[in-house]
């Protein structure tokens, strides 16, 4: 008789809080995601769980699939706590997003320290409560009862450095990381870390309980290998699934003329020039027309009805805004677009992860074509806008609700320059940005990056046209120099070189493979390590300074974040007259 999968849609509460434990196979690979897939999944649940706007609240957010092997007899997770022996579950497919969400929690129970009932929720997704912790076997000397164990080398590393309570406060100092996992765990720590703390206490406890009680998996369980490998193989490799663009094409052309074949070909011509994208362009024409609230299918439905049916949606609606948005994205894979005055906006906009500035700049360019002028004034803001966002820590739901009211501005025509109301940030916004400014590779390493790409090209007075994926981000200073470094004698107070690690002015740009090759080298070693190894067409000017410099004290790099400082403010166009580095030089030593 054919043996039926156990199948159930669980709330994490349900998969992890009871009285089970997770592992990772050894023939997975390693933890793999990175800050920029960590923070999107942190933006996506912030944003269902209404942080940003509490009307726009989903009330549950799918978090996919999961495929767990267990020994026969093993049930499901039931989400019940009880004494005995904890269920053991291996994790076949879903072991970085429950990797990524272990971090989350640990990072969350570490921020709402004090708030003991929230702490005790949290914490028990992270570590087994004591109720069943005395039944968990096989755990290395020192290691604390995990929900989640690791394979490999990373597995004591992220008990250590994540999982055990207060491995996410901000005076912990985490252990050296040895793998490539180990780094990208210890990076997204981080960046959640940061992310919470621009939360309140109230929205972070909000956040924990959204994810605990409204955040769910479907959960597939096997009893077998051979079988749990045949499942996986299916899940993540065969059949192509129906999308939504299928959908919407039924929707659409159910309402044309079976004789009307220019309005199919001009369909198929929009698909053609947005390609995979195409589904996007659906939800940045629900922006533009003003329908955010409403669901795609919902609001394209609406959309044709307004504009009388789908042979007018088609010709005047879908297949312009198509062709705009193909433009667009041409344009921001180039910074030299022939006759495109804006193109260096949109190329800078392109390195950008998220599209909700999209729907504002296909709006400016169709209503101010004939006008590039004001195009490219609304176009430069926007850029300016979508990068100060960046650096604010702003979430995507917060950067979606400003740019909707941008491209509500310019539908009515409020703004027709960059001087116009939407695109003001008021006194406290300037300052969070100003701020953030001290330490933003703490805060997102991916957003350091591009402003520093940025800066290199205000330092150089062109745009360099150079792939990110290219580059990384270097600490001169390193953040972790070894006990016997001549960096601990260089600035003897663990405080100050905290604060000079982090600052701006010890930040540079190197291409990727020279970084891993002197990250922890005393200066002088690395300077000629730069020499040696980076070539002219390599060399960014913001990695020349740091060649030229004859040694790299504190002074030399508060003077440093001087210079990258006010080109950023050139960018961001805010203040930062005071650099942060002097002034929390200066608070310190006023509290001596």
């Amino acid at each position: 008789m054919f043996a039926r999968l156990p199948v159930a849609s669980l709330t994490l509460r349900e998969l992890i809080a009871s009285n089970s434990v997770f592992s990772v196979p050894p023939f997975q690979r390693p933890y793999a995601w990175g800050v920029e897939q960590a923070i999107q999944m942190f933006d996506d649940v912030a944003s269902a769980a209404g942080l940003d706007a509490p009307e726009l609240a989903e009330p549950d957010y799918f978090l996919g699939t999961v495929l767990l092997l267990a020994s026969e007899g093993t049930g499901l997770p039931t989400g019940e706590t009880h004494v005995g022996s904890p269920a053991e579950y291996q994790i076949i497919d879903g072991q970085q997003r429950l990797t990524t969400l272990t971090i989350l929690f640990a990072a969350l129970r570490d921020s709402l320290e004090g708030d003991g009932d929230a702490v005790e929720r949290i914490s028990s997704l992270v570590l087994v409560p004591s109720v069943i912790r005395d039944q968990t076997v096989g755990q290395p000397a020192a290691f604390l009862p995990s929900r989640l164990v690791l394979s490999g080398r990373e597995r004591v590393f992220f008990n250590r450095n994540v999982q055990r309570p207060g491995c996410c406060a901000a005076d912990f100092e985490a252990e050296e990381p040895q793998t490539e996992a180990a780094r990208r765990i210890l990076a997204v720590r981080d960046a959640f870390c940061s992310a919470l703390e621009l939360l309140a206490p109230a929205d972070r406890r909000r956040l924990a309980d959204y994810l605990m009680g409204n955040c769910h998996v479907v959960v597939t369980l096997s009893h077998e290998i051979d079988r749990a490998h045949r499942l996986f193989t299916v899940i993540n490799e065969r059949g192509k699934p129906l999308q939504r663009n299928d959908i919407l094409k039924v929707e659409v052309l159910s309402g044309v003329d079976g004789d009307d074949a220019d309005t199919v070909h001009q369909w198929e011509e929009a698909e053609r020039l947005v390609g995979g994208d195409f589904e996007s362009l659906f939800s940045h024409l629900r922006t533009i027309y003003d329908r955010p609230e409403q669901r795609i299918v919902s609001a394209v439905r609406g959309l044709v009805a307004d504009v009388g049916g789908s042979e007018p949606f088609v010709g005047d609606v879908l297949l312009p805004y198509a062709r705009i948005q193909a433009g667009i994205v041409a344009a921001s894979q180039s910074a030299e677009a022939a006759g495109v005055p804006y193109a260096a906006n949109l190329y800078y906009l392109g390195r950008l992860t998220g599209a909700e500035w999209m729907p504002s700049v296909m709006l400016t360019l169709r209503m101010h074509h004939s006008s590039p002028e004001i195009a490219h004034a609304l176009v430069a803001a926007i850029d300016r806008t979508a990068y100060l966002l960046r650096v604010m820590c702003q979430g995507s739901g917060r950067r979606a609700t400003k740019f909707q009211a941008i491209t509500r501005a310019i539908a009515s025509g409020a703004a027709v320059s960059g001087d116009a109301e939407v695109f003001a940030f008021n006194r406290d916004e300037q300052r969070t940005a100003a701020y953030n400014l001290r330490d933003l590779y703490r805060r997102n390493q991916q957003v350091s990056k591009l402003l520093l790409l940025r800066i290199n090209d205000v330092i150089e007075g062109r745009v360099r046209g150079v792939d990110p994926l290219d580059y990384s981000v270097e600490h001169v200073l390193p953040l972790r120099p070894p006990a016997n470094s001549s960096w601990r004698n260089l600035i003897p107070d663990p405080e100050l070189r905290d604060l000079a690690t982090a600052c701006l002015g010890n930040l540079t740009l190197l291409p990727c493979r020279l970084n891993a090759k002197i990250r922890n080298s005393d200066f002088g070693p690395k300077r000629d390590m730069l020499k040696n190894g980076l070539t002219q067409e390599a060399t960014l000017a913001i990695a020349r300074d740091v060649m030229e410099a004859q040694n790299w004290d504190f002074d030399t790099i508060k003077a440093r974040e001087a210079v990258l400082l006010e080109a950023a403010a050139k960018i961001l166009r805010i203040d930062v007259s005071e650099t942060p580095i002097a002034r929390d030089k200066r608070r310190r030593a006023s509290r001596t």
